[in-house]
């Protein structure tokens, strides 16, 4: 317990403690901006967080009950809305740039990504998987093994164990005895300039393929490259213009090695005559969601969708059309739709069973709010003569065979109507009466038509007593059917990977996931004691756990993992966090099973909004010899923990003069700055004397005296910049204190030529801040860690979205570290205590290792 208090006299604040759990009436209401909205300052360009407008404004602290406990779910349209608010927009321009950056780190670097080649002196990255798991735990234990989100699946047309999977964050990946006990896959593109897929397809020649880059959901990409070598080279990439993410990609074959090849994105179509060396846009669908190709008896049918001008981004929103080509995709006019039969649709998904059906399904979603999220499934739609008309079939309400309480009804894809949507139709069935979807939570099919259903899997088995379905994950995205050597196989791919089934669905197999590593995280830490031992955070593969020294990762809390925490004075205890300030805590290390943790959340709630991403920081064993505090912040308030209870209390805030002991952080009027919507915004020296929290608007909000007096930094001002007149132009993501007086702060600006870091040798007075970026790629910088070992604390690690980068002179010089890592966004760094290795979290790639020291 005096190590506790030693940590709370540490940093300022006196009396604070129990007292504040028993003064719920005596926090200060923060005032709203009221109608109009937050006050704007001319310097914050960040778009107003989505939380903030709609969590709890203006109400007062609510009571928690930390023994709430049951399955956690993702939520992607609050992820959606976090990755705009914390990164911005996304252009053309952005990721035209990420191309350049990408081939000139190749260019000077070319033994580092060379899978043959090495560099004399240069140390090599290691990837640590995860590869595989024992068991996933998310209120039940499963023994099922998950990978990452999928965007298309590939069986290759006439070998049965060829098998490729483009995954959202990972890339493109290629297994050649898929049939095996002991199946091994292996990355195509993890040097092409990102690992972020969009989609693939087989040209006439099955040894070319054609991919287009950017998850429509997560990170950007917009180009296209190509293969003529079953993937093992790659041509040059093709921008395509205004293009941030490849929704759709289909090959019309005229002639053996000769394919028109059609690539729907979220700027419209664009349309390749020469095999994918070239690209123009159709002017018909120019500007839309090209999300959906399929070739009917009619032609070409596409399903499009308008951007919504308003909102965050509009992924999934918006009215949606049906348009037909006869010429190979090069004009295209509206479907005629006869009678109506398809209207009031949203985002839609087309299958045919084989190319030139006459019969086609159209799997669509309501057009949805942008404003408030509401979206839903609108239906399944069937047309009899190509796409020209159509008729709904209205299965939202019927009952399929194996109702369960997850799973009531055939709506499906529930209110994520945006976000999950798959349909596959058998081509074995010559009345294509053999349908296959999946949504949200499960998985149906039909053998009628539509008339009557049947439960396939749903996402959590034995979770309600006689609920015995397979296990498939949730959130389902790509579908496919083969039938060689005689058997026939579905292909499910969702947010947790590759699912198959042999025997049309009765029975699924997860084991293909084993090898793919492909996991988004968001954040890692690990034990000082046992440094093999480490913590990660996951999108939707919730909080996972290393199983000794090797590749296997237990998932050991469900849901979407956000921030994890480990003491490093010793093994006392170990966090991990959820979305919207869900806390939790072991201090039965180590955190190997969901039964370890326990709730850590605000009794009171001390904040008026919430956050997607929950942030949890560590001190260093110097500064928390105890092994018991942590800290968090939201949009206004900075919270800290200092017992084995792992209660929460204020710490600072940004408001006026509402006392109570806090330490007030004026920041000017209510609601004109806030903490940043990051996780790893906050940093403190190691001693804990200094601290800083990026905040909005392009500031950071700094202490160098024990949290005492706080000052306001505007870093746009401080660090003029010649790329905008905003300089450092918002979008603070880390702040690194090297030294007590020795600090740095970065940006995930997105925006070409901007100043990305940032460097104060006198505390962050005003007037001292300078640009240290020097030899770091055009990229956003996620975050910092300088190295334990080096006593000048100069030699520091960045974590960017083109791999990992060191500087040994403060920032004044930085260049490419290790080989064979891949060109992906590297999103958290750790360094154990003693220095002796590098350890970064990657979203799209897993985790990897490199060793700065034996």
């Amino acid at each position: 317990m005096k190590s506790s208090k030693r940590f709370v006299t540490s940093i300022g604040v006196v009396a604070l403690f129990l007292g504040f759990a028993l003064m719920p009436a005596k926090i200060a209401r923060v005032e709203s901006a009221g109608a109009q909205g937050p006050k704007k300052q001319e310097d914050d360009q960040e778009p107003t967080p989505y939380a903030l407008k709609n969590l709890r404004r203006g109400q007062l602290p609510e009571l928690r009950n930390e023994k709430t406990e049951g399955p956690e779910k993702d939520d992607p349209l609050s992820r959606m809305r976090a990755e705009f608010e914390s990164r911005g927009r996304i252009t053309a321009p952005a990721i035209q740039r990420q191309v350049r950056e990408a081939k000139r780190q190749r260019d000077d670097n070319p033994g580092r990504f060379a899978e043959d080649r090495e560099e004399p002196n240069v140390p090599n990255w290691k990837s640590l998987g995860p590869t595989s798991d024992d068991f996933i735990q998310n209120a039940v234990t499963l023994n099922q093994i998950d990978s990452g989100r999928l965007r298309t699946i590939l069986p290759h047309p006439t070998d049965p164990d060829t098998v490729y999977v483009l995954s959202a964050g990972g890339g493109l990946w290629k297994t050649t005895n898929f049939r095996s006990p002991n199946h091994k896959w292996r990355p195509l593109t993890d040097s092409i300039g990102t690992t972020s897929g969009g989609s693939v397809a087989f040209g006439s020649n099955p040894n070319t393929l054609y991919l287009g880059t950017g998850d429509p959901f997560d990170a950007p990409g917009g180009f296209m490259v190509r293969s003529t070598d079953n993937g093992e080279t790659w041509s040059d990439p093709f921008s395509l213009p205004d293009a941030t993410r490849v929704l759709e990609v289909k090959v019309d074959p005229i002639s053996r090695n000769r394919d028109v090849v059609l690539a729907g994105t979220d700027a419209g179509l664009f349309r390749s005559v020469d095999g994918g060396k070239g690209f123009v846009p159709v002017n018909a669908l120019l500007g839309k969601w090209v999300w959906s190709l399929v070739k009917t008896s009619a032609g070409w049918l596409a399903s499009a969708q308008e951007f919504p001008q308003l909102g965050f981004i509009g992924a999934g929103f918006g009215p949606g059309s049906l348009y037909l080509s006869s010429d190979r995709g090069e004009t295209w006019s509206p479907i005629t739709n006869t009678g109506n039969g398809f209207a009031n649709a949203g985002r839609t998904t087309l299958a045919v069973g084989k190319l030139g059906d006459s019969t086609v399904y159209a799997f669509a979603a309501t057009v949805g709010d942008i404003i408030t999220g509401e979206i839903d499934q609108l239906d399944l739609f069937r047309s009899l003569d190509g796409g020209q008309t159509w008729l709904p079939l209205r299965v939202n309400g019927k009952t399929p065979t194996g109702a369960n309480p997850w799973q009531t009804n055939m709506d499906l894809m529930s209110d994520q109507a945006f976000y999950n949507q798959l349909i596959l139709i058998d081509p074995t069935d010559p009345s294509r009466n053999t349908i296959y979807l999946g949504g949200e939570l499960a998985t149906a099919k039909t053998t009628d038509g539509g008339n009557t259903w049947q439960l396939l899997s749903d996402w959590l088995p034995t979770y309600y007593p006689g609920d015995n379905l397979p296990y498939v994950h949730a959130d389902c995205h790509a579908a496919a059917f083969s039938r060689i050597a005689g058997t026939s196989t579905v292909f499910f791919g969702t947010d947790g990977g590759l699912s198959i089934s042999t025997d049309g669905g009765t029975t699924w197999d997860n084991s293909k996931n084993r090898g793919l590593v492909d996991h988004l995280l968001y954040s890692i830490t690990a034990s000082a004691v046992h440094p093999e031992q480490t913590l990660i955070g996951l999108q939707d593969l919730g909080t996972r756990f290393r199983v000794g020294d090797s590749s296997v990762w237990n998932q050991v809390r469900g849901g979407a993992g956000s921030g994890v925490g480990w003491s490093q004075a010793n093994d006392n205890e170990s966090f991990c966090t959820l979305p919207f300030d869900t806390y939790l805590h072991s201090i039965n290390n180590p955190p190997d099973n969901q039964s370890k943790f326990d709730r850590a959340s605000f009794f009171y709630y001390p904040d008026y909004f919430q956050w997607f991403y929950t942030p949890v920081t560590t001190p260093s064993a110097a500064g928390d010899p105890s092994g018991y505090n942590f800290l968090t912040f939201g949009p206004t308030f900075i919270s800290y923990t200092a017992y084995p209870t792992a209660r929460w209390f204020p710490l600072a805030n940004i408001d006026e003069g509402n006392g109570y002991g806090r330490s007030n952080i004026h920041a000017g009027p209510p609601f004109t700055t806030f903490f940043r919507p990051v996780v790893h915004g906050l940093g403190m020296s190691d001693d804990t004397t200094a601290m800083g929290v990026c905040a909005s608007g392009g500031k950071v909000v700094l202490s160098t005296d024990r949290l005492i007096t706080w000052s306001t930094i505007s870093l746009n001002k401080e660090v003029p910049d010649t790329a905008t007149t905003l300089g450092f132009h918002s979008y603070t993501s880390n702040v690194l204190w090297a030294t007590n007086t020795d600090v740095y702060v970065t940006s995930i600006n997105p925006a070409p030529g901007v100043t990305r870091v940032v460097r104060s040798t006198q505390g962050g007075a005003p007037g001292t801040w300078i640009a240290a970026q020097q030899g770091l790629p055009d990229e956003p910088v996620n975050k910092l860690a300088a190295s334990p070992a080096d006593p000048t604390r100069k030699t520091i690690f960045a974590a960017t979205d083109l791999g990992v980068y060191r500087t040994a002179d403060g920032g004044a010089h930085w260049s490419l570290f290790g080989s064979h890592l891949p060109q992906v966004r590297v999103s958290d760094l750790y360094i154990p205590p003693d220095g002796s290795f590098l350890r970064i979290a990657t979203y799209g790639r897993g985790v990897w290792e490199i060793r700065l020291r034996q």
